[in-house]
């Protein structure tokens, strides 16, 4: 049997060999520098940002394009309409709009 100073060494031993092991994994695995995380993570922030941006103009600029003949073609439609506006009575119009809302 050995003795208990023995024993205390290999287990002491033991705790210095466990803990330099697990220093060394820990230095293997360990990810990169803070600074370096940082520096990746907005790297790919921006990069996450540029492509939501350019998806979001392919997304619409059908929808924007669409927008703009419907306007056109409303335009185009309504203009000559302009020249009824002679039609209208403003004496009336105006006699209309100054009574007091009915109840």
């Amino acid at each position: 049997m050995r003795s208990s100073s023995a024993a205390v060494f290999d287990r002491l031993l033991l705790a210095v060999f466990g803990f330099a092991a697990g220093y060394l994994v820990g230095v293997l695995a360990a990810p990169q520098a803070g600074e370096q995380t940082r520096q990746r993570l907005t790297t790919s922030a921006r990069e996450a940002a540029l492509a939501a941006q350019q998806q979001a103009r392919e997304a619409t600029e059908p929808l924007a394009e669409r927008v703009r003949e419907t306007a056109s073609e409303l335009a185009d439609r309504h203009v000559p309409l302009s020249s009824d506006l002679d039609l209208l009575d403003s004496k009336a119009l105006a006699r209309d709009l100054s009574r007091p809302p009915r109840r």
